[in-house]
């Protein structure tokens, strides 16, 4: 795809406008990151910055984060994108996608999912740091760089968060023994929280809202 015209920021390409600010596009459209680079023993362990930005989800720009950590999940919401990095106390915020400043979480878990929703920003910690045990631990926040610990209601290794009619929820992949659960849970607020149950006893994962239904 070629350039038709470049100049004052601005930058026709293919009948596609992008402004841009320097190298900033703003705002993408997409923000995907890297979890970890090769080991070179056919697995993914090693840490990484990496991030990539796109208007279009064809078009990639790689982008780099704060620091190198094993960037785990990302939403978008207040007009900005916040990543958290799982076994970590680390945190990333971005209005554009491109320039990203370190936030501080409130304590060291395995954090594994991001939710935004009413104006909060919501994550979920799966384990301790030797996933030896499930936890009860959240965290809210406004703007996702002052964060606030809030407490599950049961010790789980909860799995996903989610936001849909003025509701949080959350899903559990197995109960504090590591066996598979019925245990779910509920939030308005992000703070107070109710237990809920699912139908069956499985690992479950994913939970998403949409057309007036939670599908976990």
């Amino acid at each position: 795809m070629s350039t038709i015209f470049s100049g004052s920021g601005l930058t026709l390409t293919g009948g596609q406008l992008t402004l841009r600010l320097g190298n900033v596009i703003i705002p993408p459209a997409f923000v995907a990151l890297a979890y970890g680079e090769d080991d070179g023993l056919g697995g993914v362990s090693n840490l990484t910055a990496s991030a990539a930005i796109s208007t279009d989800a064809v078009n990639w720009t790689y982008v780099t984060l704060p620091s190198s950590q094993h960037w785990q999940a990302i939403t978008y919401g207040g007009n900005t994108f916040v990543a958290i990095a799982t076994n970590s106390t680390v945190a990333a915020t971005s209005s554009n996608g491109s320039i990203w400043a370190q936030q501080t979480l409130p304590s060291n878990y395995i954090w594994v999912s991001i939710a935004y929703g009413g104006g909060l920003f919501v994550i979920i910690a799966q384990s301790n740091l030797t996933a030896t045990s499930g936890t009860n631990v959240a965290a809210t926040s406004s703007d996702g760089v002052t964060w606030t610990q809030q407490t599950l209601p049961s010790t789980q290794y909860w799995n996903y968060v989610t936001y849909g009619a003025g509701i949080f929820v959350v899903t559990s992949l197995q109960d504090s023994s590591g066996s598979p659960t019925n245990a779910s849970a509920r939030s308005t607020n992000g703070t107070n929280w109710t237990a809920g149950t699912m139908p069956i006893t499985q690992n479950w994962g994913p939970v998403t809202y949409g057309a007036g239904l939670f599908i976990a």
